[in-house]
Parts: C-alpha cells; sequence; structure tokens
C-alpha cells in the first residue's frame, strides 16, 4: 500500500511538474513570437508586417506623440506642414522598414501569459496583452493590418512540440527508473 501511495504522490509531482513546464513554455512561445515580429518583421506565416505609412497629416497631429523631448523637437521644427509616421518614428531613431508594431515597446513588454487552466486531461496556457493598453493594442493592429501578431509559426509550434515532449519523456525517465 506504500508504494501505491508513493506512487500516486510521484504522479502528482509530475502533473504539477507539467502545469509549471506548461507556463515556461508558454513563455518562451511568447519570446520566439516577439523576436520574429520585432528582429525578423515577419507574421506567423513569414509574410513580411507591411511597412509604416508614409500618408501625410498635418504635423500638429504628431505633437506629444513622441519617447523624447529631442525628438518632439525635431517634430515641430520641421519646416514641413505635413508628416507622416514614419517620419515621426525616423525622429524618434526607430526603424522605418518594414512594421515592427512597437513605439514605446510598453505593448511588448506587458504580453505574455493571461491564463493557465489545468484540468484532468489537459493544460491549458493563453498568451495576450496582459493589460488592458497591450490588449487594446494588440486588438487594434489586429483589426486594422488583419495580422494576429500572436499567432504561433509552424516553426514556433514545432520548437514547443520538441520542448514539451523532451520535458515529458525526461519526467517519465525519472518514473520508470
Amino acid at each position: 500500500m506504500d508504494e501505491l501511495i508513493a506512487l500516486l504522490d510521484q504522479f502528482e509531482g509530475i502533473a504539477q511538474e507539467l502545469a509549471s513546464s506548461a507556463l515556461v513554455e508558454a513563455s518562451n512561445t511568447v519570446a520566439l513570437i516577439k523576436n520574429r515580429v520585432l528582429n525578423q518583421r515577419q507574421d506567423a506565416q513569414s509574410a513580411s508586417t507591411g511597412q509604416y505609412s508614409k500618408a501625410l497629416v498635418p504635423k500638429f497631429y504628431l505633437y506629444n506623440k513622441s519617447t523624447s523631448q529631442g525628438a518632439e523637437r525635431r517634430i515641430r521644427a520641421s519646416k514641413n506642414p505635413f508628416l507622416s509616421y514614419s517620419d515621426l518614428r525616423e525622429a524618434n531613431n526607430l526603424q522605418t522598414q518594414a512594421k515592427d508594431y512597437s513605439f514605446s515597446g510598453r505593448m511588448w513588454a506587458e504580453v505574455g501569459v493571461v491564463s493557465q487552466s489545468v484540468t484532468d486531461s489537459s493544460i491549458e496556457v493563453t498568451i495576450g496583452g496582459q493589460t488592458p493598453y497591450s490588449s487594446r493594442l494588440l486588438k487594434f493592429h489586429e483589426e486594422r493590418d488583419g495580422i494576429n501578431l500572436l499567432a504561433v509559426s509552424q516553426s514556433e509550434s514545432a520548437m514547443l512540440a520538441s520542448a514539451v515532449n523532451a520535458r515529458w519523456n525526461n519526467l517519465l525517465s525519472e518514473i520508470i527508473v
């Protein structure tokens, strides 16, 4: 009977370890997604995320949008009465090529695990905006550009599956020893 209780305790420990590792893998997935969008500027299908707008607006629309006083001075000092969002990014020393969906970095800093559900047969972890601000921006970008920024690519999914399988095999090998 003691052996059965010890085995049940071991299984309970495995279930807790799996729930914990699911959080780790979800966080790793978020890191992979951030790397893809911020550095490679690609969506989950490996397509370009698009270009920043060069549509001109009255420059006063861009007032108080900069992340530094120097950038704000450059916007206000421009002799051109019309500037684009791309111009605003350039004034803030940000790249202006393909979209990386980052201006201040706040949205991406607030993306991560938002919930975890553990049942007898499954573990589900949800990633998304962890604050109303980041949730709102993610939704806005998806509606405007038709890109789910947090979609997992095939290669990211394969890496995640491999990592989860390795953890599962390690846990099983500890029991079967």
